[in-house]
């Protein structure tokens, strides 16, 4: 049974206590993601998430690998466009030093510049390994010349090589201080161990630290815009025997109705029977896969669809009668 705590404004904690030997801890930084990055900061906050797990005002680099691995914790972060989160999983015995390891890593982080010299040069190999794949490069040909300028489909999350190479202790920390004064902490604790009343009193210590009479914003769709385009075809010098149609369908869903795009998706594009899927796939056989999402920020349903080059445009009339 999940619970839920409001600590202040801005700080949350979920838990969900189960009989289980082991048990998962999470942070998630609700402004925490590459979208909020000013020009000159691209691929810092990616940068900052690789570097803020590798030591603790208690624990240097080698002494924090050691007790990881003595006790098989487990310890990730991750960077998406919109936020930033941090998970911690081990035995429900080292609850209360997992707990203590991952509010240190979110909120107190000990960077010194060696570590971020060592973690630069993973992100400049992430970069380069980016840049050298065809399938990357064809997707932002055709993002490119769908999206304006700005819009949220075309940030990347690793950033810029020039950027990243000139990263010091200092950049980070100036990402890493926005982030706290930014964004909403949600606090989860599920399986084994969990200690409700002790995760409570570290939070509350914590939220001592910010201004408890401000509610954040939260912001977590950010803004896509089209070029003007009603229909346009795109070709590459990469594209080989595949071709990939993207249909944006007009959807309007506000937080009262928004389960109907989940019905509308099920009915339409489901696998085996939605309709959709069934003719274009089972009847016609016009599709290699089909998948989508949707974008509140444009209010578009998009399907995204692959089928075989010589079919393109077969495909696109049948999808448009559908």
């Amino acid at each position: 049974m999940h619970k839920y705590i409001k600590v202040s404004p801005n700080f949350h904690i979920i838990l969900n206590k189960a009989d289980r030997f082991r048990t998962e801890l999470n942070i998630e930084f609700s402004s925490g993601g590459s979208y909020f990055e000013k020009d000159h900061q691209k691929g810092l906050t990616h940068l900052l998430e690789h570097s803020q797990l590798n030591a603790t005002q208690k624990f240097s680099k080698k002494e924090l690998n050691r007790l990881l691995f003595e006790k098989d914790i487990y310890r990730n972060a991750s960077t998406s466009i919109m936020t930033e989160g941090i998970t911690m999983s081990g035995h429900k015995d080292d609850f209360n030093e997992m707990l203590e390891l991952i509010l240190s890593f979110g909120f107190n982080p000990t960077i010194d510049q060696s570590i971020v010299d060592i973690e630069k040069q993973i992100v400049l190999r992430e970069i380069s390994d980016r840049k050298g794949n065809p399938g990357y490069r064809l997707s932002r040909f055709i993002y490119e010349s769908v999206y304006e300028k700005g819009s949220k489909e075309l940030l990347e999350v690793l950033g810029n090589e020039k950027i990243v190479e000139q990263a010091d202790v200092a950049s980070l920390m100036e990402i890493h201080k926005r982030i706290l004064e930014e964004s909403h902490f949600v606090i989860s604790a599920v399986g084994g161990g969990v200690d409700e009343q002790k995760i409570i009193n570290e939070v509350e210590k914590l939220s001592l630290r910010f201004d408890s009479s401000k509610t954040h914003p939260i912001d977590m769709d950010g803004q896509n815009k089209f070029l003007d385009f009603k229909y346009k075809p795109i070709v590459s010098d990469l594209a080989h025997e595949q071709s990939i149609i993207i249909m944006f369908m007009p959807c309007t869903v506000n937080f009262g109705n928004r389960a109907i795009r989940d019905i509308a998706w099920e009915l339409l594009f489901s696998y085996p029977e939605g309709v959709f899927y069934k003719i274009m796939r089972e009847e016609l056989g016009l599709l290699y896969s089909i998948d989508g999402s949707f974008d509140e920020s444009l209010q578009m349903l998009a399907v995204r669809m692959s089928g075989e080059i010589g079919n393109a445009k077969k495909l696109v009339e049948e999808a448009s009668k559908i």
